[in-house]
């Protein structure tokens, strides 16, 4: 008799010893492409987990109004349109987000979709993906407001931003200002409205949902700076990290990522 065992002895086949060669290494090969397609289908369907603050407010992710257990936001339909193009069921995972690094490097969840800017020093501890959005900060302040037209009207004033954002770095790297960093955006746009501060500086997609349908706040002043959100991973997940970028490339190239920010009001010159 010839015995071919596999998978550390758990699984054999035995043949007759007057069995061709040919059909012993045909039932071979069978027998070790379906070895290996059991564990190949178990990843396919195990579900690829994203951090986010859903905390946050819209129009990143959060709780539809209506069903608390539904998550809405165009970062969600980015997510499951990336899930669809894998053939993996997306899983949310909420975290702070000024939490979200040290949670992805916990290993708390596969990756995080929620507004990270793609910046330097987050690059050398953490892997990004392609950009999936370009904007830029916007200052806002109270609609009776004369005096502040641009940033620079900001000095010697409370300016408020989103705690760890890029905005707080612009606005720490001035030295000029006094700057108050939130946990969350709606807080800080509050704190303005109430008259405990005297602008914002957010990124332009969070003043566009905290600012525009506001009669008693408005934007100001041109662009400043320029940021790009991406998909962000653990250093050693190349291979996820391709994929989704496979996934993002296609998603572009077909329209579908347009047709979601379009659908939020969130398809800009700048972004295309």
């Amino acid at each position: 008799m010839i015995q071919a065992c596999f998978c550390g002895g758990n699984a054999g086949i035995r043949l007759p010893r007057s069995t061709p060669a040919l059909v012993v290494s045909t039932v071979v090969c069978a027998f070790l492409m379906a070895a290996v397609s059991v564990p190949c289908r178990a990843q396919a369907s195990k579900p690829l987990s994203w951090g986010a603050d859903a905390e946050g407010g819209a129009p990143y992710e959060f709780q539809d109004p209506r069903d608390p257990s539904r998550l809405l936001g165009f970062e969600v339909d980015i997510a499951d349109a990336i899930g669809r193009i894998l053939g993996r069921p997306m899983q949310f995972v909420q975290n702070q987000w000024d939490g979200l690094i040290p949670g992805l490097e916990r290993g708390n969840y596969d990756m995080v979709i929620s507004g990270l800017e793609i910046t330097p020093d987050r690059a050398q501890v953490i892997r990004f993906s392609r950009p999936y959005y370009v904007t830029y900060e916007q200052l806002s302040v109270r609609a009776d407001e004369s005096r502040i037209r641009r940033l620079e009207d900001c000095r010697g004033k409370k300016v408020g931003t989103l705690k760890g954002s890029l905005a707080q770095r612009i606005l720490e790297a001035r030295g000029d200002l006094e700057v108050v960093s939130y946990d969350g955006q709606i807080n800080a746009y509050e704190d303005l409205l109430n008259g405990r501060l005297e602008a914002v500086l957010m990124d332009h997609i969070i003043a566009l949902y905290n600012v525009a349908h506001v009669p008693t706040l408005k934007m100001v002043g041109p662009p400043v700076g320029r940021l790009e959100y991406g998909i962000a991973f653990p250093q050693e997940d190349g291979a996820l990290l391709q994929e989704v970028n496979r996934a993002l490339a296609l998603m572009i190239s077909s329209g579908e990522l347009r047709r979601i920010l379009q659908n939020w009001n969130l398809w800009t010159p700048v972004c295309a």
